[in-house]
């Protein structure tokens, strides 16, 4: 488990580290404000992120829904930039947490904010 770098951004710049994802990550986040997360994978496997939802309730009297957000970031040259609100997705001790499938050396992140 990693814990990722938030960074903030200035009006002199700033200069982001990425880390290696790991199977699974943590980013450290204040209660307010939007995020977001940078992800790289420049490797032949695509990289799926699993961000936890720790905060939606389920539905009285409702199937089970499993209400985490998934993205994928494609082979070789993929990129996303993931929006997150800390009010859907921290958790009780300020953390996002991510569940990751395929990270190996290539598969990189940082988080900017808060906004």
């Amino acid at each position: 488990m990693a814990a990722l770098n938030v960074y903030q951004p200035s009006e002199a710049g700033t200069a982001p580290t990425p880390t290696a994802f790991t199977a699974t990550d943590t980013i450290p986040v204040g209660a307010s404000g939007f995020y977001y997360l940078i992800a790289r994978n420049t490797t032949a496997s695509q990289l799926t992120i699993k961000i936890d939802d720790p905060t939606t309730p389920q539905p009285g009297g409702a199937a089970a829904i499993d209400p985490d957000q998934t993205v994928i970031v494609p082979i070789t040259t993929g990129e996303r930039v993931i929006k997150l609100d800390p009010r859907r997705v921290r958790d009780v001790n300020g953390n996002i947490n991510l569940a990751n499938t395929n990270p190996a050396a290539g598969t990189t992140g940082y988080v900017i904010g808060p906004f």
